[in-house]
């Protein structure tokens, strides 16, 4: 079921804020559903005076009030605050993870090439953090990524890692890894720091954790 907000921002769209001709043929289409149902939300439109309209026999001349601008704005204004919020924290629950990230860490190869890209060595050991899949982009998007080479170690090629420089809790400096290859599923990621981050903060599994963009390095 539609709603008159979703109606409003679909006049909106088309018409720009102008007035317009609409026919309710047209914004069912647009919709997906019955006329009646549009005929129905239009007079509620207009009885919240969202919107002023004339019927004529050629359709309907609909213009957006200034009080509906003002509905569409303040929403605007909430959407914008909160995509602005995901993209200066993130957060998320610790969770254990199988072991790989201490191996990994450990290897002289990662540690050298994450010393000279980040400038620390990594403590021998990743902190998985378990987010919402959806928000991870929205927070990584504006970040710089910081692509940290593979190596060869005379036996088997390890794969290369894309980091993500951060605040752990506005107290320690780390970064977000994302291997190239990886067994995580894809609503947890790893974070490094030179640092042992659980002893560091004391947490524990399912305790909660922020983390934001680094802002000096």
């Amino acid at each position: 079921m539609v709603s008159e907000f979703e109606l409003l921002l679909k006049i909106a769209d088309i018409s720009k804020f102008k007035r317009m001709k609409f026919t309710t043929i047209q914004l069912s289409n647009l919709l997906d559903v019955s006329q009646q149902t549009i005929s129905r939300k239009l007079r509620l439109l207009e009885d919240k005076k969202w919107i002023s309209r004339d019927s004529k026999f050629e359709g309907i001349h609909i213009q957006i009030t200034q009080e509906g601008k003002t509905i569409l704005h303040e929403k605007f204004n909430l959407l914008k605050e909160l995509f602005t919020k995901l993209r200066y924290e993130l957060h998320g629950k610790i969770s254990s993870g199988l072991g790989e990230g201490k191996y990994y860490m450990g290897l002289k190869g990662y540690q050298e090439s994450i010393q000279k890209a980040l400038g620390f060595v990594p403590y021998e050991g990743t902190l998985n953090l378990k987010v919402d899949e959806s928000l991870i982009s929205s927070f990584l998007f504006h970040m710089t990524k910081i692509e940290i080479p593979g190596f060869f170690d005379g036996e088997r090629t390890y794969g290369g890692i894309n980091a993500y420089k951060i605040m752990i809790e506005n107290k320690i400096f780390g970064a977000i890894i994302i291997p190239e290859r990886t067994h995580h599923r894809k609503n947890i990621i790893e974070i490094i720091s030179e640092k042992n981050l659980r002893n560091e903060l004391a947490l524990k599994d399912d305790d909660e954790l922020v983390v934001k963009p680094d802002e000096k390095n």
